[in-house]
């Protein structure tokens, strides 16, 4: 239930009046809840512990449920679009993306070319910390084309720089170097700048071509020169025409490009890259942090496909199995690396595919062989486990357990003589044991990475020989064919079907859903080979899913309450990262999810008093356009168009058509009792500006747009923000 404590609290830290701990605690508990019976059809959101009689959904609450559960949440004119196509033709038109065109996200997506490289080639254009280590620490060659050079060598200079900065900071504490904030490695002995000098002539890169040690060893005492960059240097670069400004940027000696970033203040560092081409920030950008420019990117447009994809219910599917399948990006630095590869070729094209297809690539996944270290699983009796070197550790058991538990039969259940495992226990996920996991861990044995690309690959010197009995059934030695043969039983399996169809019931219609519900989807699943339309079909077609108690029943998620507050707004986002940190903000980092578990789809995990106050505040500062990239035009969507003036004095009518606008029907009476209150208390705004990371604000850390500071259109803002950040539209 929605949560009421520390509401008050949150007002007294603000220093605010008690006003707006009234609002929020108005804000917080839902209407249509236990209120008593209703004499008509209930005009509120409902939910299934309420009291009030059920109607049938009309046509209009049918086509708004559809649109809040199939979608990232309704845009303007979505429900008229759908009703006048028919619900039906909607909903088969969504089930096959490939007929719908999306060139609109294929062309924002185009500012992302490293999104559409291999896994192998994002490692190689994007060089790890690691690779750059060994590079500058072994002098090995660089590559010698401009963007290659310029990364490579400035990113080589910038670790001398901090290893020379970190080695002045830890001098006289034993020699022992600590990490610092590029997460270099540790190193015994300080670095003097006579040592940076000395390691950074001898390895100078060569734009002409490799450098080996021999070649360097020829530069003799040539000292490279340190440049000075001041301030009106670096804005004389900073004014160059974008296409000079990239040349010159390239052509920099790398301790210049150090001495120039040094020289930008952070909160213009953005600006560098202004008017540029995608590919040529994507270079620049890399230059700085490859790392983090890949991690932007994957994150980034993930965000965006969710706001502006006209192929709707892939894109929620897409999020489905991300979670399902869940990695862990900041487990490791080839991790991040991984993740934008992994749901573009593993997750995204099956998601409304077959299971056992997708079952079987993202087992083969960099990402997923990484996470749960598969990759480095050696047989015992397997050619390199037999070696005697100390790299080999054995078997790891980490993916066998974790495809059981998480991805196909559910639960372990416990094993006895009247259950054993090779027979499927009906009252959990599925019979089997430890010996069956150790089991399937040798057969995955062998499926590792190729260390130079970073990609799948099968080695056969890892691979645990002979036969092995998984749930019952004996896997004869067949190299990679045996771990094939195992993701097939699982996919099959009625346990798998259960479970799965278990879990987009959650996702789609209750956190309880109907238990017939879900035996009809778990049938389909099996007699379809697990074919996800045919599993959804059978959803949207079951009055299950068209219940008057689960309409409005579920709780968005943070990624969820993000991508519909833009899309309900209209808004044009130009800056996505500002989007992925205030879903992280809210508790659901992309690819954030440390445990293998994925996030919960349960309304109790997102809801309590903080995270209301976190998306109140957001959709606040939201609303008055005070976050960097994000302007929704309230006058254009209640019609009176773009050019005319901002609504000054909003009505209690004014209140009514947004209700329409954004919420698709009439709010409940509490809540427009409290936007009718507190829209015009000018604390709101200056509350919510302190809270929200990318917020516009003064230096009192108050958004620049309140009643208080007479900027016109501030009240109809207000009035917008409270009505997204209520109860009401939190609900789908």
């Amino acid at each position: 239930m929605w949560m009421t404590a520390n509401i008050k609290g949150w007002a007294s830290e603000a220093g605010k009046t008690a006003l707006v701990a009234a609002l929020c605690v108005g804000m917080v508990t839902p209407q249509g809840i236990a209120e008593g019976p209703s004499d008509g059809p209930p005009s509120g959101p409902s939910s299934p512990t309420s009291t009030h009689k059920f109607y049938p959904l009309t046509d209009d609450q049918r086509v708004l449920h559809a649109l809040n559960r199939l979608t990232f949440g309704p845009r303007p004119g979505d429900a008229e679009r759908v009703s006048k196509m028919g619900l039906e033709a909607w909903f088969s038109q969504q089930l096959h993306p490939e007929t719908i065109d999306d060139s609109k996200l294929t062309a924002m997506l185009d500012r992302f070319p490293g999104l559409k490289l291999s896994q192998s080639k994002v490692m190689e254009e994007f060089p790890t910390e690691e690779l750059i280590r060994e590079r500058a620490d072994r002098h090995i060659g660089i590559p010698n084309d401009p963007v290659g050079y310029a990364i490579h060598s400035d990113l080589i200079a910038k670790y001398f720089d901090e290893r020379k900065t970190s080695a002045k900071k830890e001098d006289g504490m034993g020699g022992e170097m600590a990490p610092h904030s590029a997460g270099f490695a540790k190193r015994k002995g300080t670095i003097s700048d006579a040592d940076l000098q000395a390691m950074w002539k001898e390895l100078m890169p060569d734009p002409h071509g490799f450098k080996t040690k021999e070649e360097v060893a020829k530069i003799g005492n040539k000292q490279p020169p340190i440049p000075a960059m001041d301030k009106e240097d670096a804005e004389a670069v900073m004014a160059l025409a974008p296409q000079q400004r990239y040349q010159r940027l390239l052509g920099m000696d790398p301790l210049e490009m150090i001495a120039f970033r040094k020289a930008i203040k952070f909160e213009r560092a953005h600006e560098v890259t202004d008017g540029m081409s995608p590919v040529q920030m994507e270079a620049v950008q890399a230059m700085n942090g490859p790392l983090q420019t890949i991690r932007e990117e994957a994150a980034e447009s993930r965000v965006d496909r969710d706001i502006y994809s006209e192929r709707q219910l892939q894109a929620v599917m897409d999020d489905f199995w991300v979670n399902h399948f869940s990695v862990y990006a900041e487990k490791s630095q080839p991790e991040e690396y991984m993740t934008g590869p992994y749901e573009r070729d593993a997750i995204l094209p099956y998601a409304l595919g077959n299971f056992e297809q997708m079952l079987v690539t993202t087992a083969k996944s960099p990402a997923m062989l990484t996470f749960l270290d598969n990759w480095e699983s050696v047989g015992p009796n397997s050619v390199k486990g037999k070696s005697g070197k100390g790299e080999y550790h054995g078997i790891n058991e980490n993916y066998a357990r974790e495809v059981l538990e998480l991805h196909t039969y559910g639960v372990r259940c416990e094993v006895s003589a009247e259950h054993p495992a090779s027979k499927l226990d009906p009252t959990c996920g599925g019979g089997y044991t430890q010996q069956d996991i150790i089991e399937l861990a040798k057969c995955f044995t062998g499926w590792t990475l190729d260390k130079t690309s970073g990609a799948g690959v099968f080695d056969v010197g890892m691979h645990e020989p002979g036969e092995k009995h998984v749930l019952g059934k004996t896997i004869r030695d067949g190299g990679p064919n045996e771990a094939l043969q195992v993701l097939d039983m699982l996919a099959k399996s009625p346990a798998t079907a259960t479970f799965v169809s278990t879990k987009l019931a959650k996702r789609f219609v209750s956190d309880d859903p109907p238990p017939a519900l879900v035996a009809r989807m778990a049938d389909v699943f099996q007699k379809t080979s697990g074919d996800i339309k045919s599993v959804l079909s059978t959803m949207f077609h079951s009055p299950e899913f068209w219940a008057p108690n689960v309409y409005r029943a579920k709780v968005k998620t943070p990624i969820e309450f993000v991508a519909s507050i833009v899309r309900a707004s209209g808004a044009q986002v130009q800056n996505a990262a500002v989007l992925v940190q205030e879903v992280k903000t809210l508790g659901m980092p992309i690819y954030g999810r440390e445990t293998p578990d994925g996030y919960s789809w349960a309304s109790s995990e997102w809801v309590s008093s903080n995270a209301l106050v976190s998306r109140m505040n957001f959709a606040l500062v939201f609303s008055g356009g005070k976050v960097s990239g994000l302007q929704p035009k309230w006058n254009s969507l209640l019609g009176y168009g773009d050019e005319s003036p901002l609504i000054s004095s909003p009505t209690a009518e004014t209140e009514m058509a947004l209700e329409n606008l954004l919420l698709g029907q009439p709010a409940a009476d509490r809540t427009r009792s409290s936007v009718l209150t507190g829209y015009k208390n000018p604390a709101v705004q200056k509350v919510a500006g302190r809270k929200v990371t990318g917020a516009t604000t003064d230096e009192d850390g108050a958004t620049l747009m309140s009643l208080a500071s007479g900027e016109q259109g501030a009240a109809i803002n207000t009035m917008a923000g409270l009505l997204l950040g209520s109860p009401d539209f939190q609900k789908r």
